[in-house]
């Protein structure tokens, strides 16, 4: 028995075979599975067999021990999803992939996909481990996200969007406050498309859809719909995929709801990835019609409609009428919290930019700090001003001068 155990532990551990490889491998002949081929067929929509249910073991598709943490399971699944991608067959092949190819793609993605949606969920981890006769393995504790300057002006982005947040600029350092400053006047930091932006755009995941040559993330849960902004990079719709995902395992693991832990893990997830940005609403059914709440950046008044219309749908009779009429009600109240949301946010950029006049005020000429610092190309007097960026008002107070005046922070952010 012990043979057979260290043998299941063994071939989870292994490797997956090389670029080379695998292409070899996925065009092997499928059984049982309907040869459906278009670019929009998701696999989780193909008929599949019992020999095609039975999934190979997750550790091994992502090629990673049993004993791998969430960042290295995220990492996995990032790079086997990203190259593995039918999308990036043209690119890989040098040509236009042909159908039996690009099934074959969509198999290994479809795998990956599984593999990462088991070992991101500790519960069906654990399953899956039990099942195989492993060992308990002890549970990892989350680690918070590393700081960033983008990461904290998404996170006081959300709280203005949601909790009406103040926000108080001279207690962040000059780079939060010139990424909130940009947040607020709607830009984003620049999303490259992939390298072959020509090539087919595909639907393989049931939580990426296409629309035209741009991906879309969208998973649910419990009552509420998260959706993503449309991206052309095939690279970042993988990591909104993955983040989305963690953050629906976490949100299912709450028992009874819990806003301010959901809310943690919300703040958390947009800190690690600056760049999400999300809308959210509640869908509910009746008489076979679903009818769904406007889309909102603030979560908690998309639960709070969910809730009005999910009453409604379960009264007795006909309630078409007043469902259509809540949700023309419910189109004016977000209109009202996006108005609110924008005063704020204009009140917010003007304090913003009055800390920004009183900084430069103890500006010293950028000559003065080249000399002082002894540096000798553009490029370190960059790296120098991004630095200072960084630093908190009191250290700034400390060091008693600021670099450069906005208009030249502007340029490293």
């Amino acid at each position: 028995m012990d043979n057979v155990l260290g043998l299941g532990e063994w071939l989870c551990e292994m490797k997956i075979p090389g670029p080379a490889e695998w292409i070899t491998q996925a065009l092997a002949p499928l059984r049982g599975v309907k040869r459906r081929i278009s670019k929009k067929t998701a696999p989780a929509l193909v008929s599949r067999s019992p020999e095609i249910a039975a999934l190979p073991c997750p550790y091994q598709t992502l090629g990673i021990t049993r004993f791998a943490d969430s960042s290295e399971i995220r990492r996995a699944y990032l790079r086997l999803a990203l190259h593995r991608h039918p999308d990036k067959l043209r690119s890989q092949l040098g040509r236009e992939p042909d159908a039996r190819e690009v099934h074959a793609a969509t198999e290994a993605s479809w795998r990956i996909t599984q593999a990462f949606e088991i070992l991101s969920d500790p519960i069906r981890r654990r399953q899956h481990d039990d099942s195989l006769g492993f060992s308990p393995r002890l549970e990892e504790e989350a680690a918070a996200p590393p700081r960033s300057p983008p990461g904290d002006a998404r996170v006081l982005l959300h709280g203005l969007q949601v909790l009406d947040l103040v926000v108080y600029p001279a207690e962040h350092c000059t780079a939060v406050l010139l990424h909130l400053r940009n947040l607020l006047r709607g830009k984003t930091i620049a999303s490259e498309p992939d390298e072959d932006d020509q090539s087919t755009r595909r639907s393989v995941d049931s939580c990426i859809s296409v629309q035209g040559r741009s991906y879309m993330v969208r998973v649910s849960f419990a009552s509420l719909v998260i959706r993503s902004k449309m991206t052309k990079s095939l690279q970042l719709a993988l990591l909104w995929r993955a983040a989305l995902t963690e953050l629906k395992t976490k949100a299912s693991l709450r028992t009874g709801d819990c806003p301010s832990l959901f809310e943690k893990d919300v703040l958390n997830m947009l800190s690690a990835v600056p760049d999400l940005r999300l809308v959210f609403y509640g869908q509910v059914c009746h008489q076979r019609v679903s009818y769904r709440t406007p889309a909102t950046a603030n979560w908690i008044l998309a639960m709070s409609q969910r809730t009005q219309l999910a009453l409604v749908a379960q009264g007795r009779g006909d309630n078409r009428p007043k469902l259509q009429k809540l949700i023309e009600r419910q189109k004016v109240e977000v209109a009202k919290d996006k108005q609110r949301f924008q005063t704020l946010a204009e009140e917010v950029m003007r304090k913003i930019d009055e800390e920004l006049i009183r900084r430069q005020e103890h500006l010293v000429s950028a000559q003065s700090v080249v000399e002082a610092m002894n540096l000798t190309d553009e490029r370190s007097l960059q790296r120098a001003l991004q630095r200072f960026q960084e630093l908190s008002p009191e250290e700034l107070r400390r060091c008693d001068y600021l670099l450069a005046p906005p208009n030249a922070w502007e340029i490293c952010c």
